[in-house]
């Protein structure tokens, strides 16, 4: 048994560990080893010590690490423990955390649907992406820079259900995605100037697509 628990643990394989950055920090992945009962997370800032980032029992296979700045780049690594004997340590992974915004606001505007969200620390551009409803596959409508929190999408499907989401860009490291949808109705064009008549005042609009009811 001592023979076998030592060759299962001076080498741990590291080809499907991944650092991803998430919704909520850098998630760090990695394949199961047979007869680990824990693993360990490491974690440094690119030059300095290493720290614990968590211990997690042998089922565990993920941590997302939380205790992070944005703009700041990471390097991490794993090892497998059986008891007191423990694994070498994973091949290194470096990723640059780039916090995802927090809040996505959508609104049914004159125009179309307006799009808005918080400004993130460092960040160097936000990209904006729209889908429908039943659709896979999201649509890049703009990117725009650090300056900009806000959009009108012109092009929103009225009586659909839009759904929409933004990417924070830091030196060429990308977010998470932060999305939200709404059933976008258009505004109704009046299509002639109201007019007085004999018996009342004629107001006149065009259909606008999904609409249910009109409120003069």
């Amino acid at each position: 048994n001592g023979w076998y628990v030592s060759k299962i643990f001076t080498y741990m394989d590291t080809t499907n560990v991944t650092v991803t950055n998430s919704s909520a920090g850098v998630k760090v992945a990695w394949d199961k080893v047979d007869g680990a009962t824990d693993y360990r997370v490491y974690r440094r800032i690119v030059g300095g010590s290493w720290e614990i980032v968590e211990t997690v029992n042998g089922d565990v296979f993920s941590v997302t690490d939380k205790k992070i700045s944005s703009g700041k780049t990471y390097e991490y690594t794993v090892r497998a423990f059986k008891g007191n004997s423990a694994s070498a340590a994973a091949k290194v992974q470096r990723i640059q955390y780039v916090e995802m915004v927090s809040t996505l606001s959508l609104a049914n505007a004159a125009n179309g649907v307006s799009v808005k969200w918080n400004s993130v620390s460092g960040a160097e551009q936000y990209k904006v992406y729209r889908k429908l409803s039943g659709e896979s596959a999201w649509t890049e409508l703009k990117t725009v820079g650090s300056n900009v929190t806000s959009l009108v999408d012109t092009s929103a499907v009225s009586g659909a259900t839009n759904y929409y989401a933004v990417k924070v860009c830091t030196n060429g490291t990308w977010s998470g995605v932060k999305s939200e949808g709404i059933n976008y109705i258009a505004a109704p064009k009046i299509t002639k100037t109201a007019t007085a008549i004999g018996s009342g005042i004629t107001i006149k609009w065009d259909a606008v697509a999904g609409a249910a009811q009109y409120r003069i």
